[in-house]
C-alpha cells in the first residue's frame, strides 16, 4: 500500500496531496482552480494509492489525480468509492441517490437510482454499498438496477451515518451514534453492538485487522474483522495509540483510584504502569513512553506481547515531544 497525506484546511480551499516518496500534487493548480472548494474528508484513494479522488465542491463534480504531471480526470457528482479501474460517485436527488460507475479514463459504465447511499468499496469491479437505511446493495457495470443483497437490522430509529472499508477492502464497518457493525462483503454480518448513549465512534484504517469499537475516549472493545473475535473488552478505556495491522492497542484504563496504560494484544494483556505519554509502534513491537517521573524510555515488546526491559532515551523529557516510527 501507498503512503498517501493530504493537506487543506477544515473550511475547504485547495488539497495537497503528498506521497511517500515526496512528490508534492497540488490539486486546484492541475485543475487550473483559482477558487478551489476541496474537502479533505471527501477524499478517497484506490487500494494502491495511485487514483486519489476528492469532491470540488465549487463545480459539483469530482476531481480524480494521479501524479503532479498528468492533467486530472473530472467526474459528475461527489465520489464514494475508487477501484482498480473504476470509480463509484454519487448524487443526492431528493430523497434518494443516483449512483455512477465509471472507467477511471472517464467513460461512464452505468448510472442507476438507489437509496440513499452512505459508502462503500470497489473490489472486483464491483462497488458495494451500504445506504442510510442499512441495506447492503451490490453493483456492477453492466447493471440496470442495483441488486440488495440483505436489509440488515439497524436499531431503533437510528440510521447509518458512516460505511469505512478496511481489511484492505474485504470488510465494512458500519455506524450511526448509538451501534456499530461489521460485515463482509455478502452482507453477512461477523459483528455488531449497541451503545447506551450516542456515541462518536471512530473510523478504522483501510487495513486494519483489529479494530476499536466505539468511542475512543470510552471504548466498547477489540475486535478481529475478518471474524468479529472479540479480542478484548476495553469497558471505557481510553484509546492511547493503536497498531491495527498487527491487532495491537495501547489503552488507558482506571485501577482502583490510579490509572493505568495496558498493551491489549490477541496475546492478552500487559501492564505499563502509570505514564505520562505513550506511542505504540505500527508494527506493535515496541513502545516509546515517557514516564511519571519524566524519563522518556524506549520499550521492546515481543512477539507474544510481553513486555521487554524499557531502554531510557532521554532524562528529562522536554515539556513537548513528538514521536516519529520510521520504515528502514
Amino acid at each position: 500500500d501507498s503512503l498517501v497525506l493530504a493537506v487543506g484546511t477544515n473550511a475547504g480551499g485547495n488539497a495537497l496531496i503528498v506521497r511517500g516518496d515526496g512528490e508534492v500534487i497540488d490539486v486546484a493548480e492541475l485543475a487550473e482552480q483559482t477558487d478551489p472548494l476541496l474537502f479533505l474528508d471527501t477524499i478517497t484513494t484506490n487500494q494502491e494509492g495511485t487514483h486519489i479522488a476528492v469532491a470540488d465542491a465549487r463545480n459539483f463534480q469530482t476531481i480524480v489525480v494521479t501524479d503532479a504531471s498528468t492533467e486530472p480526470t473530472f467526474f459528475p457528482d461527489q465520489p464514494m468509492a475508487v477501484g482498480e479501474s473504476l470509480i463509484a460517485t454519487t448524487q443526492v436527488v431528493g430523497r434518494r441517490a443516483e449512483i455512477s460507475l465509471h472507467d477511471l479514463d472517464g467513460e461512464r459504465r452505468t448510472s442507476v437510482s438507489s437509496d440513499l447511499a452512505v459508502g462503500g468499496v470497489i473490489t472486483d469491479d464491483r462497488l458495494t454499498y451500504a445506504t442510510a437505511d442499512g441495506a447492503v446493495v451490490r453493483l456492477g457495470p453492466g447493471d440496470d438496477e442495483p441488486n440488495e443483497l440483505v436489509q440488515l437490522a439497524v436499531p431503533g430509529s437510528a440510521t447509518v451515518t458512516s460505511v469505512a472499508p478496511t481489511a484492505n477492502g474485504d470488510r465494512l464497518v458500519l455506524s450511526g451514534p448509538t451501534f456499530e457493525t461489521i460485515i463482509d462483503l455478502e452482507g453477512e454480518t461477523l459483528f455488531t453492538t449497541t451503545f447506551a448513549s450516542p456515541t462518536d465512534v471512530g473510523t478504522p484504517s483501510f487495513t486494519a485487522i483489529c479494530v476499536t469499537v466505539g468511542d475512543e475516549t470510552n471504548a466498547h472493545s477489540f475486535v478481529r474483522v475478518d471474524d468479529g473475535t472479540t479480542v478484548a473488552d476495553l469497558n471505557g478505556d481510553v484509546i492511547v495509540s493503536s497498531a491495527e495491522r498487527v491487532c495491537a492497542t495501547l489503552v488507558e484504563r482506571v485501577d482502583g483510584t490510579e490509572e493505568q496504560h495496558v498493551l491489549v494484544t490477541e496475546s492478552g494483556i500487559a501492564e505499563l504502569g502509570p505514564l505520562s505519554s505513550a506511542w505504540l509502534a505500527p508494527d506493535g513491537r515496541s513502545a516509546v513512553v515517557v514516564t511519571t517521573t519524566g524519563i522518556t524510555q524506549l520499550v521492546p515488546i515481543e512477539d507474544d506481547g510481553t513486555i521487554g526491559d524499557p531502554i531510557d532515551l532521554r532524562s528529562p523529557t522536554p515539556a513537548t515531544i513528538d514521536v516519529v516510527f520510521l520504515d528502514r
